[in-house]
């Protein structure tokens, strides 16, 4: 609909111009922008940032660049369940769904995205977010991207990962794998122990990368089993070592039947 005469009719989002080097192209589709308005305050740029990470071939992102995306706005955001006040029971897919005039033809179809489907997708597309937001607004985008977050990228089943975060107050976290409220300078670190849950049953090796959410720079972690310990081999039955009444292996005493000890 038309609010007043001068406005766009409302829509999702448009995508106009794909990424290039020429400012005077992108200045030139600046300028010949008309305003658009909805009847509610929250507005749907949720929709635009998902498109933009999502739709890399319309966008142009080039595959090992380092992508930032510039999001500017100057209300809150529209995010997962509010669709169902029009009726939007459908969560979205994490999809492209930018027809070939490039407009967004989802939103009369599937709900907003959440903040954890944002998450993955501009993760998954090594997207960092930069949030352009107006005053009044500061602290509500601030509690959205202030924070880091370890990923974990192809994780074999038979392994457990545990996680410990020391974030910027210098306090670790057990089992935790973000940190939030971060600010320009600080610091925040994390420790991965690997525990294996079974031993394979042939030779095998594992590669799994840990990742910061948002970047393309990770870390990538080698596994590989020994499920039968060398030690063992040279094990001492009767050992001196355990007073004669237990067998030395790897370093410690396994008592014989009616005895305990160390």
């Amino acid at each position: 609909y038309k609010l007043f005469p001068n406005c766009v009719p409302s829509f999702g989002f448009r995508h106009l111009l794909p990424l290039t080097d020429r400012v005077d192209s992108f200045n030139e589709e600046v300028r010949k922008q008309r305003v658009s308005r909805n009847r509610d305050a929250p507005e749907g740029g949720f929709d635009a940032v998902l498109q933009a990470a999502v739709c890399k071939e319309k966008i142009g992102w080039r595959k090992d660049a380092l992508h930032l995306l510039v999001f500017t706005t100057d209300d809150v955001p529209h995010i997962a369940l509010d669709g169902k006040l029009g009726g939007l029971v459908q969560p979205h897919d994490g999809q492209c769904h930018l027809n070939e005039a490039n407009e967004y033809t989802a939103s009369n179809q599937m709900d907003y995205p959440s903040l954890a489907l944002l998450g993955e997708k501009l993760a998954e597309n090594n997207i960092n977010l930069i949030f352009a937001v107006t005053k009044n607004h500061y602290m509500l985008y601030k509690s959205i991207r202030s924070k880091v977050e370890l990923s974990v990228w192809d994780q074999p089943e038979d392994l457990n990962l545990f996680f410990t975060a020391t974030c910027q107050d210098g306090v670790s976290y057990p089992g935790q794998r973000k940190c939030e409220g971060l600010k320009i300078g600080d610091t925040a670190s994390f420790e991965v122990s690997v525990e294996a849950r079974s031993c394979p049953s042939r030779h095998t090796e594992h590669v799994f990368a840990l990742r910061p959410v948002g970047f393309r720079d990770s870390l990538e972690v080698g596994v590989t089993y020994n499920c039968t310990c060398g030690c063992s081999v040279g094990l001492e039955p009767n050992s001196a070592r355990c007073s004669g009444s237990g067998t030395y292996v790897c370093g410690l005493c396994e008592c014989s039947p009616g005895y305990l000890g160390t």
